[in-house]
């Protein structure tokens, strides 16, 4: 392994992601696995609504009572969920959303928050007249889901929770320190500099280069905005998930035996399982893996 990659690892680690970077390169599979295949077609036009004046972009696709929202995480838009989107429209009704400041969502008025980020969520739902979903982040999207869960319990029907943490992995002291690369002149080349560290597994050149063009294309305020939320203490306090969890991690050394007991002390009924072979984009290099997964845990919460 190159001298980069234990820096690349750390640099993941403190903005509560996990890229793989594991000493290892497993190529085997998850516990289960589904042959539905990772398929896309034209997404539906994008649709918008407010949140404190300011717009909030998302996709509305598929028709049904069963919703899922999906989340994407730093330096991200929906794009993410290509692989997703249409595959699961075809039993669901499927939302995906640009975060408040990403993607053609407009900049927050008061700054950004995570509060803000689970009031978004719930002002797509809002609009779409969908009374409850399940939700799906992934890396800072995890947080945005866990805090929609904590001011919206009601109206959630489970989380699924990718390549993402439920505690926070470094101090204040030490996150604050790395904010200053994007508080830089050159902050547009170190989130392409980040993005490209990342180590790829299977993902193809044609999803690394879209994933590195959306994030590079995401203003500074949604850089600086989005690791700035994670940096709240309140959100990480261990509180009980007692909704149905899925938790689908990539095969890396941030997950420990340690981390999955943490997990399960907070959902003792979690459904908690690790992708070898991925890299922190699963949902791109492991589409069909994850999206069997996923399959599998929404239909055991089926009545």
């Amino acid at each position: 392994m190159s001298s980069r990659r234990p820096a690349v690892a750390a640099l993941i680690a403190l903005l509560l992601v996990a890229a793989g970077c594991a000493s290892h390169r497993d190529n085997g599979s998850a516990t289960k696995q589904s042959s539905n295949s990772a398929t896309t077609r034209p997404e539906s036009p994008e649709r918008s609504t407010t949140l404190e004046g300011r717009r909030i972009s998302y996709v509305d696709h598929g028709k049904g009572d069963d919703a899922l929202v999906f989340v994407h995480g730093w330096a991200g838009t929906h794009r993410i969920w290509k692989k997703q989107l249409p595959a699961f429209a075809e039993t669901h009704r499927v939302l995906a959303l640009d975060l408040p400041g990403h993607g053609t969502s407009e900049e927050p008025a008061d700054g950004y928050r995570m509060d803000l980020f689970a009031d978004a969520v719930a002002a797509v739902l809002d609009d779409a007249g969908i009374d409850k979903a399940v939700l799906v982040g992934h890396s800072n999207g995890v947080p945005v889901i866990r805090q929609f869960y904590r001011r919206y319990p009601e109206r959630t029907r489970g989380l699924i929770a990718i390549d993402g943490a439920f505690r926070a992995m470094f101090p204040p002291e030490i996150q604050k320190r790395f904010l200053g690369r994007f508080r830089s002149e050159y902050w547009q080349d170190n989130v392409q500099a980040f993005i490209d560290g990342f180590p790829r597994f299977s993902l193809s050149e044609e999803d690394f280069r879209e994933i590195r063009a959306d994030a590079v294309a995401q203003p500074q305020h949604a850089i600086l905005g989005n690791l700035e939320a994670t940096m709240e203490q309140d959100i990480w306090k261990q509180d009980p998930i007692t909704c149905p969890l899925l938790v689908v991690n990539a095969v890396q050394p941030a997950w420990t035996a340690e981390y999955e007991q943490f997990v399960r002390s907070l959902a003792p009924e979690v459904d908690y399982r690790m992708v070898s072979g991925a890299s922190h984009f699963l949902m791109r290099d492991r589409a069909e893996v994850l999206n069997g997964l996923m399959r599998d845990f929404l239909a055991s919460q089926t009545p």
